[in-house]
């Protein structure tokens, strides 16, 4: 069966499949949820944002050490696509790239396809706009799921995580990259939670590592990247602006990593 077979019950508005909100999602999620809506809507429409997806996730690959074609033949879920999502850099490098069956998944998905940049999606990628702790798959479906600044947006990271594990297949493979505070800005977290609206999570690197550990992931690899050296001030932005990004990208790391089941 195709991975678009197991979502024909659900309602569709365009392209967009629409899972259901769980009840027992935590209320201040939808608030998180509420402010991630308003900073795309307004960097889309009130700003010169115009991304190429290309540079944004091309050194993904070379943090987790695969190329393009490593996803060619596989089964692939993408969680926490956003307005384009990273399979529309691996679209753009090489269309015969992109992987034979393709889940393209965010809880803004029917938000994000009123933008251009919806368009930036591979053709094939079925659009599903579900929960991460909700996934209308079945168990063991996916060889490969990738998720790229989404383990700190969740409602809730255990069942998030226990999710991925169970549409996971045995011999699966979870890529992921967070953004984590750089160990000596540990002491400042409660500041930063304060300041930071948009991350219901402010983790460290021991923090994900034994957040995979306690859901039954061994991480087999996993790099850290200071933020500044991969991220850009956008040129929009007002002088405090500028300056909280400046003093935020020296104080946050982004951990790429590889992990597998422990089955």
């Amino acid at each position: 069966m195709s991975i678009e077979s197991y979502l024909c019950q659900l309602p569709k508005n365009g392209a967009v499949y629409l899972s259901p909100i769980p009840d027992n999602i935590a209320p201040q999620w939808g608030e998180f949820q509420q402010r991630e809506r308003a900073f795309w809507q307004h960097k889309i429409t009130q700003t010169d944002y115009r991304p190429d997806p290309v540079s944004n996730f091309k050194p993904f690959l070379g943090h987790w050490q695969i190329n393009a074609n490593y996803f060619k033949d596989q089964a692939v879920l993408e969680i926490g696509t956003g307005p384009f999502g990273f399979f529309a850099a691996i679209d753009m490098m090489d269309s015969n790239a992109v992987p034979k069956e393709l889940a393209l998944m965010d809880p803004l998905m029917d938000f994000y396809q009123q933008f251009d940049l919806f368009e930036y999606m591979p053709d094939s990628g079925v659009r599903l706009q579900a929960p991460g702790e909700n996934i209308p798959f079945p168990d063991n479906l996916f060889d490969c799921i990738v998720t790229t600044n989404t383990i700190d947006h969740v409602a809730n990271c255990d069942t998030f995580l226990q999710e991925v594990g169970r549409v996971l297949k045995d011999n699966g493979v979870l890529l992921f990259s967070v953004h984590t505070l750089a160990n000596f800005a540990k002491p400042l977290k409660p500041i930063i939670k304060h300041l930071d609206k948009n991350h219901p999570y402010h983790f460290n690197r021991d923090d994900v590592s034994a957040l995979f550990a306690k859901n039954g992931f061994t991480l087999s690899k996993n790099v850290s990247v200071p933020m500044h050296k991969e991220n850009f001030i956008p040129a929009d932005a007002s002088i405090k602006q500028k300056a909280v990004y400046a003093v935020g990208f020296r104080l946050m790391n982004t951990l790429y990593g590889t992990a597998t089941l422990n089955k």
